[in-house]
């Protein structure tokens, strides 16, 4: 805690790290509700369309996942070419 004067010359606590540390609790408890919101939303949803979505790794790396709600499959692929065969051998169907 540090003290200091305002302009009446009246001691003022300064509370700095506060707001970080409550960031910090709030943090998993907001982690924890959206990822109940989701399986609320998908259970109510119940799509079973392939799901595919990106995201960076903690470098900067770019990477795809697919998800299939019919078997519970999942992966993570490197590329949008990846993902387009996963698609192709999992969804494409033969009317021979």
């Amino acid at each position: 805690m540090m003290k200091t004067k305002n302009r009446h010359d009246q001691p003022v606590k300064l509370v700095a790290s506060s707001v970080p540390r409550q960031r910090r609790i709030f943090d998993p408890v907001m982690t924890w509700l959206t990822r109940v919101g989701q399986a609320i939303a998908n259970a109510v949803c119940s799509n079973h369309e392939p799901q595919v979505w990106e995201k960076k790794d903690r470098n900067g790396t770019l990477y795809w996942n697919v998800y299939d709600p019919a078997t519970g499959y999942s992966a993570r692929l490197a590329s949008e070419m990846e993902v387009r065969i996963w698609l192709e051998r999992h969804y494409t169907r033969s009317f021979d």
